[in-house]
């Protein structure tokens, strides 16, 4: 069920193809966060090299075009 005025996010530490059940048909959540992406941005600043950036953005799937992705540098939950 979709409600015009709520936004459901959500996130999981899987595959960058691993995050598309979540999103459904664009009914289910509406962000999910990019979890492999994170530490690919550090390994490219570390390599100077935007590669490892680039390989795991060709790894995943569009998401529903009513649907945003969101990526961070830090994971402070741990």
């Amino acid at each position: 069920m979709v409600y015009p005025e709520q936004d459901a996010a959500g996130g999981s530490k899987s595959r960058a193809d691993g995050r598309d059940p979540y999103f459904g048909l664009g009914d289910e959540f509406h962000m999910a966060f990019h979890f492999p992406l994170m530490p690919r941005m550090f390994m490219a600043v570390k390599l100077e090299d935007r590669k490892p950036i680039i390989d795991i953005l060709e790894q995943t799937p569009p998401i529903p075009e009513i649907c945003s992705g969101a990526s961070f540098l830090r994971n402070h939950d741990s």
